[in-house]
């Protein structure tokens, strides 16, 4: 369906405009040779593409912190995820690798250029370098001074006390 007064468009029509613009990524033109090669290898899903694709396994044995990669079989990205935390790896690193191993992976399939393989640890920690740096400084707690102990005394004798809050003690008789 197309219905350009509404602008509603069904999936089909976007599915062939962008086939027939030659616009829908595929594996002909994606980089021929080795990645077609991967794809066949594999099931593509996060966990493979992210973690455990041959491709990818060198960006992980580059820092010590993921070292555990090659010991552990994780069955989703989530169990990937929570060994991360549990093992106090740095979430931040983790974060900004993984965002770029799967900027490139798009970048490829896109066929739009990217950089090698092997970039990809030294990228992400500049992406987060940069990242840091651009984060204005937080501000830091103001502490306070915890407030002196109040106590009431009476005015010296020639002062009147005036309350102004109106609060009576009848059976005290004080005001």
């Amino acid at each position: 369906m197309n219905d350009s007064s509404t602008s509603t468009y069904s999936v089909k029509f976007g599915y062939r405009f962008l086939s027939q613009e030659g616009l829908l990524p595929d594996q002909q033109r994606a980089h021929t040779g080795q990645v077609q090669a991967l794809w066949k290898q594999h099931a593509e899903d996060v966990l493979h593409a992210l973690w455990s694709c041959p491709s990818v396994l060198g960006t992980w044995d580059l820092d010590p912190s993921w070292r555990f990669q090659g010991s552990h079989q994780f069955s989703s990205f989530v169990e990937v995820v929570q060994e991360i935390l549990d093992s106090g790896s740095p979430l931040d690193e983790f974060a900004m690798l993984v965002w770029t191993i799967w900027f490139r992976h798009n970048q490829l399939r896109m066929s739009s250029g990217s950089f090698l393989i092997n970039q990809v640890q030294s990228q992400a920690m500049s992406a987060l370098h940069e990242f840091i740096r651009a984060r204005p400084t937080p501000i830091t707690a103001i502490t306070r001074c915890p407030p002196a102990s109040v106590r009431w005394s009476p005015p010296p004798k020639h002062l009147v006390k005036v309350n102004y809050d109106r609060a009576t003690f009848q059976d005290l008789k004080e005001g």
